[in-house]
């Protein structure tokens, strides 16, 4: 059992903190940026896939169901595989699911047929999947107790930026 203390530095200080730790934790700061870079480029997807369904697959409302089921697919086994495996090669997996991630992502987004779009989905959602757990997984286990919290509200805020790439490949397409 560890003892807690409040302190009443405030949230800007705390935050001001958790980027000092950050910064100076080599590892931490390498996964972070990895796991921010991944998340802007990677999670448009899932807010495009209406409209990649509609207007360049020609498959509508069931064939964005069947898309997002199969990408769900690709998810669970992806799961299972890191579930199965502990704590060997956690670093590796990570970057290997990343890397499934965007080369399946590339591939899905230059497909025009349904069906190649199918199996292009399962690797995302493995990719997806594997990134997700794996990144939390890998923030958790490199911070200690003291700054745990802060570390782990800032790479939440990650996904906030989610929005702004969102955005941003809209804006392109």
């Amino acid at each position: 059992t560890g003892t807690i203390s409040l302190r009443g530095g405030g949230a800007w200080a705390d935050l001001k903190e958790g980027l000092q730790y950050i910064r100076a934790n080599t590892t931490l700061l390498a996964l972070l940026i990895l796991t921010l870079v991944t998340v802007v480029l990677s999670m448009p997807y899932m807010f495009l896939l209406p409209i990649f369904t509609e207007d360049i697959l020609h498959v509508g409302a069931q064939g964005l169901g069947v898309l997002v089921s199969v990408s769900g697919i690709g998810a669970i086994a992806g799961s299972l595989v890191i579930a199965s495996l502990g704590n060997k090669y956690r670093g590796k997996l990570l970057l290997f699911s990343s890397l499934t991630l965007g080369v399946a992502l590339i591939g899905f987004s230059i497909s025009t047929w349904y069906l190649v779009s199918l199996l292009f989905i399962i690797p995302v959602g493995l990719g997806n999947a594997g990134r997700m757990a794996l990144s939390n997984t890998l923030v958790q286990a490199y911070v200690d107790d003291e700054h745990r919290g802060r570390v782990m509200s800032i790479y939440m805020m990650e996904f906030g930026l989610t929005s702004f790439s969102i955005f941003g490949i809209s804006l392109l397409t």
